[in-house]
């Protein structure tokens, strides 16, 4: 379920996110380094879903080289076009 929330994150991302990196060819380790972060963190995401903010979803989307908005229309096909 992807879930904004008044403070302008998101949560239940993580399958959005696991999707679109293997449709780029992206490994976790490959998505780690063009984030500056580790490939734990990564999959933390993935698996976990944490809340994102906007400007994560900006800086995800940069490192998998697709615009925000095509990250944001996968979060709402993911969920049949619904935000909760």
């Amino acid at each position: 379920m992807v879930t904004m929330y008044v403070d302008g994150t998101y949560k239940g991302v993580g399958e959005t996110l696991r999707k679109l990196r293997l449709e780029k060819g992206i490994s976790q380790e490959t998505l780690a380094e063009r984030l500056g972060k580790k490939q734990t963190e990564i999959s933390r995401l993935e698996r976990e879903g944490r809340n994102i903010t906007l400007e994560s979803i900006r800086k995800l989307s940069n490192a998998l080289g697709i615009l925000p908005s095509e990250f944001i229309k996968a979060l709402l096909e993911e969920e049949d076009g619904c935000i909760k």
